[in-house]
């Protein structure tokens, strides 16, 4: 197995790590192609950190948060947002700056079990506009799903 670090720097592409697997180790092989969705993993109960390691990305404002909103594949009601503040990463250049950024919730204790599928990737600047990813980072995401189980029945052991 080759262990590579899951994130860019500037000038490499961000290594996508799916939900729900460890982020210390991503396998060269096996990893899903462009049509195929990512594989859910174990899942999460309410209570649970929800967390996407973002590593490289560009832009020309100045970034207050990232935002990253999942539905739930069968009710439109229930949603999860995952959020982070940006950090740069490299001195800007020619007015590019390059950041990174952890995306992050606690599962919500009302979540609805079932699979959370990506809806949008925003982000917020500085001067209070929300807007969009560009639409091939939008549709690199598309198959960015999660798993959210119920509550465990099982009680607590010492």
């Amino acid at each position: 197995m080759n262990e590579q670090p899951p994130f860019g720097r500037a000038g490499e592409s961000t290594r996508e790590v799916p939900l729900g697997r460890p982020l210390a180790r991503v396998e060269e092989e096996g990893q899903p192609g462009p049509d195929e969705e990512t594989p859910l993993g174990q899942g999460f109960v309410p209570g649970d950190l929800a967390r996407i390691e973002v590593g490289f990305f560009r832009h020309e404002m100045n970034l207050k948060e990232v935002f990253a909103y999942f539905e739930h594949e069968d009710d439109a009601e229930h949603s999860i947002a995952l959020r982070g503040e940006p950090q740069e990463t490299d001195p800007p250049a020619g007015g590019t700056k390059f950041s990174e950024v952890s995306l992050r919730a606690i599962v919500p204790a009302d979540a609805a079990p079932g699979v959370y599928c990506f809806q949008r990737l925003e982000a917020e600047t500085y001067g209070g506009r929300r807007l969009q990813f560009d639409q091939k980072t939008q549709e690199r995401w598309r198959r960015w799903r999660f798993l959210v189980r119920e509550e465990p029945d099982m009680p607590p052991t010492i």
